[in-house]
């Protein structure tokens, strides 16, 4: 995302530099008159759209050269914010007069190339030798989009630029982005003249197969369920023409199995997805003087909207909403365990925010997430106790992650600090409580369960990327803390801390990971050492 952001950038100051002209179209003789101005502003009417601003002020004869009555109009202006806006009735011409009408011009258009618009004309519509000057501002024009493709439609990625066909940058940015999220594409934009006022993008991409795929296989399984799990994963780059995404896969131990399916198609600064997925498990159950079989499944849909509400060269910022359904069931002995099986419908709700800066960037997100009575969910008894779980509830998450390079002695040093924090009023079933002690929380404890209605936990990650003889190494150290307790009348807090080394190597597409974590929870008589193992192929 900040190279794209950087490039897109890159091409938009180049052009500016080099492209931008300012032309007084048809130009009058009431262009080189002077006159002494005053401010009124004229509303947009039902026949005319645009913005108009107009100056008409009685002559005061302060000067021989500013001595004439003029009205000045300036329309076009719908295009920039209110405080832009302001920003060009402030600083409007004190006479008409050529100089300082050029004066006014610049301002104008730097004012809109800030606002993200390559060029803009500037042209006079009066009549000739009429005591009104009418200055219309236009930005450049799209006439045309070339390079669609299988996996570029810019039905999807440019909708309705017949309709509003003015170019903007930040327009171009969210276009790319779409198009390169796709792991088949590699796309840049050429931008080129192609009428007096228009441009033609064209879009020049590398044509990749669209299937993509991974196959892994690791020792990060649970216990009860088989410590070794085989992974598939696949992706298909716009099946329908959509410049859509579709994914599936699954993954398998001794004794559990997973599958999931997910689609999203974009459209300009929207992205819908649907998600799929189902998850099964059976284990043996040690109890004191025998044995008994568990087994559960949870199958999940959902369904999710997203939006870029604000972008520029260092910020981007999305709202998202999402419904979904998770339908768990457990049982021992061929009998459901009711406590560990409900149904929950949730509405979440959230923002996010990404801010690169020259060597870092920060991510951040906060989401609320509420529990509804639709689609036979579970259902809250009126005198619920607080200390039972709750499938009415509502429950707040933030998260945070930093992360950057720094230079020692010439060795890039990366660092990435993660952070996570959840809060619920209610008593949480275990599928929706945080967890402290999983694979992407506190290393190197997943083997030891320690989860809570509330709680927060931090990875930090230091790593040393090595390029020799076309391998690719990577030593990282991992420092993490992580708390968690239940709301309720019983809030006794469970502590996690660990410390980790690892190194990944990479050959080409195969990559394999391995992990040395040492952790302790506040209620475990003594530590954990763990060793984990990934190896993986890609294509």
């Amino acid at each position: 995302m900040p190279n794209t952001a950087n490039r897109m950038w890159d091409i938009f100051v180049n052009i500016a530099l080099a492209g931008v002209f300012i032309c007084i179209c048809n130009t009058s003789p009431a262009l080189a008159a002077t006159g002494d101005l005053g401010v009124s502003i004229i509303e947009p009417t039902s026949n005319n759209s645009s913005l108009e601003v107009a100056v008409d002020k009685q002559q005061k004869k302060t000067t021989d050269n500013c001595s004439d009555h003029r009205t000045l109009t300036i329309s076009g202006l719908e295009l920039l914010s209110k405080q832009s806006r302001t920003q060009i009735l402030n600083n409007l011409p004190s006479c008409i007069e050529q100089e300082e009408l050029n004066q006014f011009s610049r301002l104008v258009t730097e004012i809109f190339i800030q606002a993200g618009y390559f060029k803009i004309q500037i042209s006079n519509q009066s009549p000739f030798g009429s005591q009104q000057i009418h200055l219309h501002i236009e930005p450049v024009r799209i006439d045309n989009i070339l390079g669609a493709s299988k996996t570029i439609n810019p039905n999807f990625i440019f909708p309705n630029y017949k309709d509003h066909p003015y170019l903007n940058v930040q327009d171009l940015d969210q276009a790319l982005e779409q198009i390169n999220r796709l792991s088949s594409n590699q796309a840049e934009i050429e931008i080129y003249p192609s009428s007096e006022n228009g441009v033609t993008i064209s879009v020049k991409n590398q044509d990749k197969s669209r299937f993509h795929g991974s196959l892994m296989i690791d020792n990060t399984g649970q216990s009860g369920t088989g410590k070794i799990v085989k992974r598939a994963n696949f992706s298909l780059d716009s099946p329908l023409g959509f410049s859509d995404l579709m994914m599936f896969g699954g993954s398998k131990s001794s004794s559990s199995q997973s599958a999931y399916f997910s689609y999203n198609i974009p459209l300009g600064y929207w992205l819908i997805s649907a998600n799929i997925s189902q998850s099964n498990y059976q284990s043996i159950l040690q109890l004191t003087n025998s044995t008994a079989q568990q087994s559960g499944q949870t199958p999940q849909d959902s369904i999710r909207l997203e939006r870029v509400i604000q972008r520029n060269t260092n910020t981007i910022s999305n709202v998202f909403g999402q419904l979904s359904r998770t339908n768990t069931r457990s049982e021992l002995l061929d009998s459901v365990i009711d406590v560990q099986s409900p149904v929950i419908t949730k509405s979440q709700l959230g923002f996010s925010w990404t801010s690169l800066f020259p060597s870092s960037s920060l991510n951040t997100s906060f989401e609320w997430q509420r529990g509804l009575g639709m689609f036979k969910s579970t259902k809250d008894v009126s005198d619920i106790s607080v200390d039972y779980p709750h499938a009415r509830f509502d429950k707040f998450l933030l998260s945070a992650n930093w992360s950057g390079n720094t230079l020692i002695q010439n060795q890039a040093l990366i660092y990435e600090h993660q952070f996570f924090t959840q809060y619920s009023k209610q008593r949480l079933y275990a599928i929706e409580q945080m967890s402290a002690t999983d694979r992407s929380s506190v290393r190197g404890l997943s083997d030891w369960g320690a989860a809570g209605d509330n709680g927060f936990t931090l990875r930090n990650t230091y790593s040393l990327p090595i390029n020799q003889y076309s391998v690719f190494f990577r030593p990282r150290l991992g420092l993490d803390i992580g708390e968690v307790w239940n709301s309720g009348t019983n809030h006794q807090k469970q502590k996690a801390v660990s410390a980790s080394i690892g190194l990944t190597l990479q050959l080409k597409t195969a990559t394999l990971d391995m992990e040395y974590a040492r952790g302790k929870t506040s209620l475990m008589p003594t530590s954990l050492n763990k060793f984990s193992a990934t190896s993986s192929w890609s294509f």
